[in-house]
């Protein structure tokens, strides 16, 4: 629907139906909002094809010439055999740099990118390995995630089966009372 906008705050989802059918069409939610860097960024994930359980909020006006989308419970996803929590790794007192450790117990694409830098590809094999930094982000992709043991910040994370092809970001989320959480979200 032309000329609409919808307000969401940092932690918060929403569903939009973007062809007034009654029907949630996309599901977004807000991860990370960066507003000292220049240019502001956020991370967020968009999911196509949210249905919603109850009806879609309503589109209301909203000052100065925009509308808001008033929030309703998140319904579910028309493809449910792809719905893919986002996982806590581990809970720290502040953001600081941390490592992702991969050890490789087969044939295995890998590629990743630390913290917006160069995009980093190459096939591994049994018995090869990878360390790498990253201080507020990590987005990995993997072709068969069962021949990856992977350490983020001193924790196993398993991150799929055998054969199955995973992309993830691994993600810095403010947490309660200050503390910092880093988060693996899916990227779909």
């Amino acid at each position: 629907v032309a000329n609409q906008s919808a307000f969401i705050s940092y932690a918060e989802e929403t569903i939009i139906d973007l062809n007034d059918d009654g029907q949630g069409d996309l599901r977004v939610i807000v991860r990370r909002l960066d507003t000292a860097g220049s240019p502001p960024g956020v991370v967020m994930r968009l999911d196509r094809g949210a249905a919603a359980a109850v009806p879609v909020g309503v589109v209301a006006a909203a000052p100065a010439e925009s509308t808001a989308v008033q929030v309703g419970p998140i319904g579910s996803t028309n493809e449910p055999s792809r719905v893919v929590p986002v996982r806590l790794i581990a809970e720290f007192p502040a953001r600081a740099e941390f490592q992702v450790e991969v050890d490789f117990t087969g044939y295995s694409l890998f590629r990743y990118e630390a913290d917006g830098g160069a995009r980093v590809e190459r096939y591994y094999q049994s018995g090869q390995s990878l360390a790498a930094t990253a201080r507020d982000q990590f987005k990995l992709w993997i072709s068969n995630a069962a021949a990856a043991r992977v350490r983020i910040a001193g924790q196993d994370v398993v991150l799929g089966d055998p054969g199955e092809v995973t992309a993830a970001l691994i993600t810095w989320v403010p947490g309660e009372g200050g503390r910092e959480l880093l988060e693996l979200v899916p990227v779909y």
